[in-house]
């Protein structure tokens, strides 16, 4: 493994336990009959949502940029290259 495949492994593991832990505290707003309705329940829920939306989008920002969501490898090519030039296909697609 590279040294950048490495940082992005740490940081997309650092999000995933923050979108887990909001996560499981939706979760325990809405099985707690205690915190549902107070002003406690609101604040958690309120809180572990925007822990949530943050870090689920910072999750998809690394893993865009370490190339794992593109279907194909040339992306995943030009990272490991540090190229910064696209390659496109010029062959004509048959229908």
């Amino acid at each position: 493994m590279k040294a950048k495949q490495e940082t992005y492994l740490g940081l997309a593991a650092i999000c995933g336990v923050l979108v887990c832990l909001s996560a499981t505290g939706i979760a325990l707003y809405s099985r707690s009959p205690l915190l549902r309705g107070s002003l406690d329940g609101i604040l958690l829920l309120s809180i572990c949502t925007t822990v949530g939306i943050l870090f689920g989008f910072q999750l998809a920002a690394v893993a865009r940029s370490a190339g794992w969501l593109t279907k194909d490898r040339t992306a995943r090519d030009h990272l490991q290259n540090d190229e910064l030039t696209l390659k496109f296909d010029t062959r004509p697609t048959s229908r």
